[in-house]
């Protein structure tokens, strides 16, 4: 009884401690962002309804471009108005390790991503086509007219290697049909869409450190190990 009582402490200390090291190397848990970086700043809750573009302008003051006014014109149905189209650039330190994952958080209002067909006409991060990812978010939901909403979309595997420099430039034109007409609603599209940039957060995830996961590999080697030696010593018995 003491023998077995001994044999349980031991295998415990043993995944406690390879746990612990699992932790360590990012591989349980949540992952932790190594670089988050805003530009501009969410003036408003996911779904809300901002009702005109004045009103949403005047929480914008102070911001940098394009996050400082809504930008474009829907034009009334039959007229002439001016898609959205705009770039951005955050500059920051890339992880030395290298980057795991990376996501881009978007505000925006007044996108009419409720109106017929794809509101996105173009997304690109350094020149990299991305357009289906942001596309397929917004279309997800929300986008009645006014209406403010937050997406977020997980940047390709095959665009990381673009974030290495500490400079990242994402460009993002859209294009009618948009909606005019009563805050909420989808009564009339025209052949527009402009759109207001509230806020973008960059959030980049590192790549685990090449110690820690040897570490982490040692110690469940030592615990397959300890497995093993416990099997011969119960058939020796």
């Amino acid at each position: 009884m003491g023998a077995s009582l001994f044999s349980t402490r031991c295998r415990n200390a043993v995944l406690g401690a390879a746990f612990g090291l699992m932790s360590a190397a990012g591989v349980t848990g949540a992952a932790q962002a190594g670089v988050i970086v805003t530009l501009g700043e969410q003036d408003f809750e996911d779904g809300e309804l901002v009702v005109g573009s004045a009103t949403y302008n005047i929480r914008q003051i102070g911001e940098p471009a394009p996050f400082d006014i809504h930008r474009g014109n829907d034009g009334a149905p039959g007229n002439v108005g001016q898609d959205f189209s705009e770039s951005f650039t955050f500059n920051f330190i890339a992880p030395s390790n290298g980057i795991k994952s990376a996501r881009l958080t978007l505000g925006m209002y007044d996108h009419d991503s409720a109106a017929p067909g794809n509101q996105v006409d173009s997304f690109s991060l350094d020149g990299l086509d991305i357009t289906s990812v942001l596309s397929s978010e917004v279309e997800s939901r929300g986008g009645t007219q006014n209406e403010y909403n937050i997406y977020e979309i997980l940047l390709p595997s095959s665009t990381l290697s673009a974030l290495l420099d500490g400079v990242a430039t994402f460009a993002l034109t859209m294009q009618g049909p948009g909606l005019f007409g009563l805050a909420g609603t989808t009564a009339d599209t025209t052949a527009f869409d402009s759109l207001g940039l509230d806020f973008a957060t960059l959030s980049i995830t590192d790549a685990p450190e090449p110690g820690t996961t040897a570490l982490m590999a040692s110690a469940l080697l030592g615990l397959l190990g300890f497995r093993g030696r416990r099997r011969k010593g119960r058939t020796a018995a």
